[in-house]
């Protein structure tokens, strides 16, 4: 790679997954709120996974299998963008559909990981189905896209928003409050997709008092 290469990659691997990023945090932080034996459950293991490493090591967040489902499951209700598309660069026929050179095809991933035909209950949050990656069609359930052209900041992006988590579950418990909005949420799609409406939740500090917080 030249140096104008290094530094481009290097730029979106920043500025794309900025935003992107804070909106999955968000989103993960809407569902943990609303299913409390699910982030049970995460606390639970990352206090294990603490305990077992001796810190918030590499090795402990690798061992976070269950908030990795609830993460997943999150990104599928709430993919941070609609559509991925790619350009075809010479004509090509798959199962008999002939895609001409030049066209651009466009992949409806908020469409595909809600399809009722493919998923059971598909608005509903199921950490449980994330359970076995392998029974997941790649080509269905693609937040960071797929191929070798995937989203080059995913481990990055998913290494800090495990660390986040798991630093503010031991710290916080999340909690809904009279203005959050009930399931499945509006979205807008801009930058990203993002919830439509300001998204209230209630951050209750373990042995504190509560406050809360507001997300534009």
């Amino acid at each position: 790679m030249t140096r104008v290469e290094i530094k481009g990659n290097s730029l979106i691997f920043i500025f794309g997954g900025y935003e992107t990023t804070s909106n999955a945090m968000l989103f993960l932080a809407y569902n943990l709120a609303l299913h409390k034996d699910a982030q049970h459950h995460v606390r639970e293991e990352v206090q294990a996974a603490l305990h077992k490493h001796g810190g918030l090591t590499y090795e402990a967040i690798q061992d976070l299998k269950y908030m990795t489902q609830c993460l997943n499951e999150s990104l599928r209700l709430y993919p941070l963008t609609p559509m991925n598309s790619r350009y075809c660069e010479q004509d090509i026929t798959i199962n008999g559909i002939t895609i001409p050179r030049g066209a651009t095809v466009g992949i409806p991933m908020f469409g595909m990981m809600r399809d009722e035909d493919i998923w059971e209950d598909p608005l509903i949050f199921n950490p449980d189905r994330m359970e076995d990656m392998s029974k997941i069609d790649p080509m269905i359930y693609q937040p960071f896209g797929a191929g070798p052209r995937n989203c080059i900041g995913m481990r990055f992006a998913l290494l800090e928003i495990k660390i986040t988590f798991a630093k503010l579950l031991l710290k916080f418990d999340l909690d809904v409050c009279e203005d959050t909005p009930e399931p499945p949420l509006a979205v807008t799609f801009k930058t990203s997709m993002r919830p439509k409406e300001t998204l209230y939740l209630k951050v209750v500090g373990r042995e504190k008092e509560s406050v809360e917080v507001e997300q534009e």
